[in-house]
């Protein structure tokens, strides 16, 4: 294309669309300068000749063929799960790339440069297959890739069809947790385990079961001798004899009022007494007058001064409903009185307390006695012992377990849990 200060020589591709543009002046040997309109010829050799303002001016195309020069490629960036790579080191990479299952998503930009024709670049891939056809998209997205070895290369030419060298980038993908082979056969294992210990628990299941109705006959023959025991230890016969003895002496005294109200109150411990042995459990404000009724004769019986308080803490819900096995903390507190306060240089106080914590009512029986290891060395305590035994084994019967805990500090401590129970 001639112009007023030389000609210009375009470049076009099959499709008339136009690659690049070479300037021919008067530096480049075109003295013409300024050209004709329409005054151009091409002789039978191919040289050009073009008219100017200045004469006839021949252009010899094969003295300026370009040198014909392989472009050059590069990986411009490469990203793995969105987050890109360094890329200079990349370019240098000969090793495989491992990566996690989840890293299976790649994208690759990549640039090739000439010289000569820098906007006709095209390129072309592939990815362990078939090479793409050619464009001139200089970038490429993979998602969800499968696991394996993969082996990713492209390559570019230029408007002259010359290509350049390949370069290439290879990575793995790891394989998810739930396809390796190791973790495959580790499930199948644990299922057969799983599938042989069903088994194995089953007739372990039936064999517990008849298990269980034997230990459950022994249990149930245990209890009924407990209860045997219990009606024969429920009271001391010494303390029976001991009311009888002082009523009689109130009788003797003239003191009929007195002893009028501990008759009462002593056939009012027995009617309990009688009642109570017959039933597995009663209600806790029952259990508290019983054992009121027993404290107040041992005081006026005793020798040995002492008081009591009892407290209930059972948040919202009324003694009259909680449930306890019968005369549970008796044997406690009639070794407190006969034992704890003997020879005691102080008033005894015996203070009785129940809780309910959780699923479970607490019982407390705290008194400022001589203590255990002192109350031992008396003798003629066999009623006391038995009496403590088989209300130990009460406890444990009906808690499953030892809940019984006895601990002296200024005196003696006893507590424990029994289930919380109640008649509704």
């Amino acid at each position: 294309a001639g112009t007023e200060k030389g000609v210009n020589k375009i470049i076009i591709d099959a499709n008339t669309t136009m690659l690049d543009v070479f300037y021919f002046g008067r530096n480049d040997g075109f003295l013409g300068i300024e050209t004709i309109k329409n005054a151009i010829s091409k002789d039978v050799d191919g040289n050009l000749w073009f008219g100017t303002m200045n004469g006839l001016t021949k252009y010899i195309p094969s003295n300026n063929q370009l040198k014909k020069v392989k472009p050059n490629i590069y990986f411009e960036e490469i990203e793995v799960a969105y987050i890109p790579l360094d890329t200079i080191k990349i370019n240098t990479y000969s090793k495989t790339l491992k990566l996690r299952p989840r890293e299976n998503h790649l994208s690759f930009q990549y640039k090739s440069t000439d010289i000569n024709h820098p906007r006709g670049i095209e390129y072309r891939w592939r990815l362990n297959g078939e090479f793409s056809p050619w464009s001139s998209k200089d970038y490429i997205d993979f998602a969800n890739l499968d696991s394996g070895n993969y082996l990713f290369i492209v390559q570019s030419r230029n408007i002259d069809w010359i290509e350049s060298e390949v370069i290439k980038f290879s990575f793995f993908i790891e394989k998810p947790l739930l396809e390796k082979l190791w973790f495959i056969i580790a499930v199948s294992c644990t299922l057969i385990s799983i599938v042989v210990f069903y088994i194995l628990l089953s007739f372990k299941r039936i064999k517990q079961k008849n298990k269980n109705k034997i230990s459950q006959l022994a249990i149930e023959n245990h209890m009924l001798s407990l209860e045997q025991k219990t009606l024969q230890l429920q009271m001391n016969p010494h303390f029976i004899f001991n009311v009888l003895n002082g009523i009689k002496a109130l009788g003797s005294q003239g003191k009929i009022q007195q002893m009028n109200e501990t008759i009462h109150t002593f056939a009012s411990l027995l009617r309990s007494i009688l009642n109570s042995s017959k039933l597995e459990e009663v209600s806790l404000a029952k259990e508290i007058k019983t054992l009121g009724n027993y404290m107040n004769l041992e005081q006026q019986m005793s020798s040995n001064l002492f008081e009591y308080t009892i407290d209930i803490k059972t948040k919202n819900i009324d003694p009259e409903e909680l449930l306890i096995p019968p005369m549970l903390l008796q044997p406690f507190i009639e070794n407190s009185i006969k034992h704890g306060f003997y020879q005691l240089n102080k008033k005894g106080k015996i203070t009785i307390s129940f809780s309910v914590e959780e699923e479970f009512l607490q019982c407390k029986i705290k008194d400022n006695g001589i203590g255990i290891a002192k109350s031992k060395e008396q003798k003629k305590q066999h009623h006391a012992s038995m009496a403590i035994q088989v209300t130990k084994e009460r406890i444990e019967s009906f808690s499953g377990k030892n809940t019984l805990h006895i601990t002296e500090m200024n005196g003696t401590l006893i507590s424990f849990v029994i289930p919380l129970k109640t008649d509704y």
